[in-house]
């Protein structure tokens, strides 16, 4: 006996896979649902999409909710490939705002004309962690970072010709009674 399938009905339609509706707007304005059915369902084209913008922004809004989707069920196939692009993407912006980092620091040396040993010693830290700064290989802390403008390793940049920051010129403006950031008040003449 053969078997065959019912035609009685006709034939059965054909469905697409399912696409969130969300397709002609950016990834990064749609809703977490629309995410998850992207990634339960989705296609190579969307999830490309998905891909660019966690590299755009790793800690964004994107990227937040596939890391929700991947923490709450596994999408086959795909799951894999986006945490790692999730992985690779953060590893990447850390890497590139360690190596800024080390150039600021770089410039604060640079520009309080101190020899490396020096300046590490007059911002309290040891000359070898100082180095590690500027290898990029670790950051320091954001009061290490202020540590030469406030405590007077830097005096001034007009000898660099370049107008000093906010920071320089009132270095009390940074932290309130409170210990949060203020805005400085404008100078009235």
């Amino acid at each position: 006996m053969t078997l065959a399938a019912d035609r009685r009905h006709g034939q059965a339609p054909h469905h697409p896979p399912a696409r969130p509706r969300n397709g002609d707007r950016p990834v990064e304005f749609w809703p977490t649902s629309a995410i998850r059915s992207a990634l339960e369902g989705g296609d190579i084209a969307t999830w490309k999409q998905i891909a660019v913008a966690i590299k755009r922004d790793p800690f964004g809004r994107t990227a937040r909710q596939v890391e929700e989707v991947l923490e709450t069920s596994r999408p086959y196939g795909i799951s894999k490939a986006l945490a790692e692009v999730l992985d690779r993407a953060r590893a990447h912006l850390e890497a590139n705002e360690r190596n800024e980092v080390s150039r600021h620091v770089g410039v604060l040396i640079e520009r309080s004309g101190l020899k490396l040993p020096e300046f590490a010693s007059r911002i309290g830290v040891p000359a070898d962690e100082l180095r590690a700064y500027l290898d990029a290989t670790t950051s320091p802390s954001a009061s290490l970072m202020i540590r030469p403008l406030l405590g007077g390793v830097i005096k001034s940049s007009v000898a660099n010709d370049r107008p000093l920051s906010v920071l320089e010129r009132n270095p009390s403006w940074f932290m309130s009674s409170s210990r949060s950031i203020v805005a400085p008040r404008p100078r009235t003449w």
